[in-house]
């Protein structure tokens, strides 16, 4: 990700992907400075790096101290010093990264990031609603349904209202940031007599991944037994929620089920799996394991 830092006091600023500088509250990177315009500058990812353009500002954009044309677009690489309306308050772009796609909360706040295959709404540590990328694009997962989202888009979750911010082809890049997916590997599930205890393992052709054992780990054999069950079936392993609830008491509470799925998508994404998103698919009210390829050994 972009990383803008101000000389003067150390702070910084994640870059979006158009990002705005001005003396308006709703700009990206707001300065309240009477040398700043309310509209003054723009940096922006243009797909290969990131680029400052002066949106007609009274007092000047400049770059490395040099006053930047107004409308003109000049590149921008890591280490170079910026300054908006004076020169002598520099900001330095201390990392040229692409940007990362990210939920972005209107009302302020820290957004959520892109990390192992999704974005966590509002949090990592309450995901109520998920955010990933497929081959056909983003989608935006909450409890009742599954939505397609675009760059720019606003939505509601939690009461509050968020941006999703994501650059040209992130969804590309996203699906492509694991070397293998699931339709790679076969979930081996390892499971105690009393069930207290479940192991997963992926097995592809390299051999096998251990991946210990996880409370989430519990959830995917639930939805493993009921795709087993009903394999025979051309849409075998959609379970109700409410079901599920009933067969696992344990997510019934607040957001605890919304919480397990996205740490079981997590654990994945950090195995490697690329598609770690789909391990567990959604639609109103019901869910299932999001492949075929298991095996389940009891001990």
């Amino acid at each position: 990700m972009g990383l803008l830092r101000r000389e003067l006091d150390g702070r910084g600023v994640i870059l979006f992907t158009d990002h705005v500088i001005g003396r308006m509250a709703s700009c990206a990177l707001s300065l309240d400075a009477a040398f700043v315009s309310m509209a003054h500058a723009l940096i922006r990812w243009n797909g290969q790096h990131w680029e400052l353009r002066d949106l007609g500002s009274t007092n000047g954009t400049y770059l490395g101290g040099s006053r930047v044309a107004p409308g003109q677009s000049v590149a921008l690489r890591e280490g170079n010093t910026v300054a908006f309306g004076d020169p002598r308050e520099r900001w330095q772009l201390a990392s040229d990264a692409a940007p990362a796609a990210a939920a972005v909360p209107l009302e302020g706040g820290e957004p959520s990031f892109f990390s192992n295959g999704c974005v966590a709404v509002p949090c990592a540590e309450d995901p109520i609603a998920t955010i990933y990328p497929d081959a056909e694009g983003w989608w935006l997962e909450g409890d009742e349904l599954v939505t397609p989202l675009a760059p720019g888009q606003l939505f509601q979750v939690a009461g509050r209202s968020w941006r999703f911010e994501c650059p040209a082809g992130a969804a590309i890049t996203a699906t492509s940031l694991g070397s293998f997916g699931l339709d790679d590997v076969t979930l081996l599930f390892g499971v105690s007599r009393d069930q207290e205890h479940v192991s997963l393992t992926l097995q592809g052709r390299s051999g096998e991944q251990p991946l210990g054992e996880r409370t989430c780990y519990y959830l995917a054999l639930i939805l493993a037994k009921q795709r087993q069950v009903e394999r025979a079936r051309a849409d075998a392993g959609w379970v109700d929620v409410d079901r599920f609830v009933r067969m696992a008491p344990e997510y019934a509470a607040g957001s605890a089920l919304n919480v397990e799925i996205f740490r079981l998508r997590r654990a994945l994404g950090e195995a490697g799996l690329h598609d770690a998103a789909a391990i567990v698919q959604r639609r109103r009210r019901q869910l299932r394991l999001g492949t075929e390829r298991f095996e389940i050994r009891e001990a």
